[in-house]
């Protein structure tokens, strides 16, 4: 019998195609005929067998799939046999996640991008988004699941501004588009500046109003306005004016007010802009006062002219001339009345103040207090006689009450309120502080009831207290303590 001899040889031994398919084709060397064995549903074989010296031909079906298909395929020729590795790749996968669109505020903030994806990613951004949007890092890389963290920066644009991020693969044209939005910064300002400042005679002033959001504003009662005409958008800054002609009246001192710009509606209301109007005399006198709250209640008083945000103030004639003032706002603290240098008797109604600091005052004699509810701490300077509540209705909710005063001569803090019996709290006063005292009217009784049982004094003042030095009025359940 004839001993015969086989040989096989592949052109290629693996042959792979990318993710859009296509045709192949192997040349087969063989010594006789040869066929194909194996089997693949993405694979269509032309022929499966042949003469030597032929090509081996198939089609490969697209992959969109995201992971690569691989199948061996066996080419015999007698007893000698090749194997034919066949790769299809993946198709390149980007795909977004689950992510908020939302248009970005006009403030800085952080937002996060997730991607789905098979491959290596490039960032780049359109349309000028790499000068105020930045990638910070990859904070998760599960396999095929990133998450990309941005930030935008604070928009000072006057009209919304796009961009998209663009994620790209590592050696593919396969790219994905993120849009990006980003709300503009509402504003509303003066084309004449924040600040106008003129003299104390009667002027007209023409505004020009710039702004990219609808506002309403109003105007203090000593500026008339003239005339209002409604401008046209500019589209290329996005801002629509308003012209205003005002008429300010001649006055005998300084006197000003900050316009506010306000936008939103309902309870969503926010301040968009200013425009600050004064009315300025020659020679103007500052102080200082850093208390916001009382420096804002003693502006409407007429006693200075505040600016928004500045503790300097000039002071007036009022301030500088006034002997009585009452304060009524919703101040936690009251100071800073010390740079009035006539002022002799003050009385604070404010609900919500907890300290009273007339330390610096060098001329207030006397301080009353009216729905002081929650006062807790009074300090005075040596100048202050007389501490009193003034209204006998009132109550106290605070746990105690001290008071400091060394020029202190009279303290009364009677009350008859019937909320002594429920809502009345305060059980200690300590008046260790006020050496010179001579009278104290500390009669917190209603229908027999007290809520203050201790009242805290020096040895001295006991002692004098012990020898009618200093009068007093008291319920019978109020108890002097000697403070060590």
């Amino acid at each position: 019998m004839e001993n015969d001899t086989f040989s096989i040889e592949l052109s290629v031994n693996t042959v792979t195609v990318g993710p859009e398919g296509g045709e192949c084709s192997v040349m087969v060397r063989s010594s006789k005929d040869w066929r194909v064995a194996g089997y693949a549903d993405w694979i269509t074989m032309h022929r499966e067998s042949g003469k030597s010296d032929s090509e081996f031909k198939f089609t490969v079906a697209p992959n969109d799939k995201a992971e690569d298909k691989v199948v061996e395929l066996k080419i015999f020729s007698g007893s000698e046999v090749k194997t034919l590795t066949v790769k299809s790749q993946a198709k390149v996968v980007i795909e977004l996640g689950r992510y908020n669109s939302s248009k970005l505020p006009s403030a800085e903030s952080e937002f996060l991008i997730p991607i789905i994806t098979n491959v290596d990613l490039e960032v780049s951004y359109e349309n000028g988004g790499e000068k105020w949007l930045q990638n910070t890092e990859l904070i998760s890389d599960f396999p095929g699941k990133l998450l990309y963290r941005f930030v935008a920066e604070k928009s000072d644009e006057y009209k919304e501004r796009k961009s998209a991020v663009v994620f790209k693969a590592v050696g593919s044209d396969e790219i994905l588009k993120v849009n990006i939005e980003q709300a503009k910064q509402d504003t509303v300002f003066a084309k004449q500046g924040t600040k106008i400042i003129k003299d104390l005679d009667a002027f007209d002033l023409e505004l020009q109003i710039c702004s990219n959001v609808d506002f309403q504003y109003e105007l203090p009662a000593w500026i008339h306005l003239i005339e209002k005409k409604e401008g046209t958008k500019d589209e290329m800054s996005g801002l629509t004016s308003l012209f205003l002609k005002i008429h300010v009246d001649k006055t005998d001192d300084s006197r000003g007010d900050d316009i506010e710009f306000i936008a939103g509606e309902g309870y969503d209301l926010y301040e968009v802009g200013h425009l600050y109007i004064k009315q300025q005399k020659a020679d103007p006198s500052y102080v200082r006062i850093e208390n916001e709250s009382v420096r804002q209640e003693l502006h409407e008083q007429r006693w200075v002219v505040a600016e928004p945000n500045k503790s300097q103030c000039e002071i007036l004639d009022l301030g500088l001339n006034g002997t009585e003032l009452t304060l009524k706002g919703h101040e936690i603290k009251i100071d800073g009345l010390g740079v009035f240098p006539r002022l002799k008797r003050l009385h604070i109604s404010a609900y919500n103040v907890k300290q009273i600091d007339l330390a610096d005052s060098r001329s207030i004699e006397y301080l009353g207090l009216r729905h002081t509810e929650v006062v807790e701490n009074v300090k005075l300077s040596e100048t202050v006689k007389q501490f009193v509540f003034e209204d006998p209705e009132d109550y106290l909710r605070c746990r105690s009450l001290t008071v400091e005063g060394k020029g202190l001569e009279y303290i009364n803090t009677e009350s008859h309120s019937f909320h002594l019996s429920n809502d009345d709290f305060c059980s200690s006063m300590d008046f260790t502080g006020c050496p010179n005292l001579k009278r104290l009217n500390i009669n917190r009784d209603a229908y027999g009831y007290t809520s203050l049982y201790t009242v805290y004094v020096t040895a001295v003042q006991k002692k004098d207290i012990d020898a009618d030095k200093i009068q007093v009025k008291k319920h019978w359940e109020t108890n002097f303590v000697v403070k060590k």
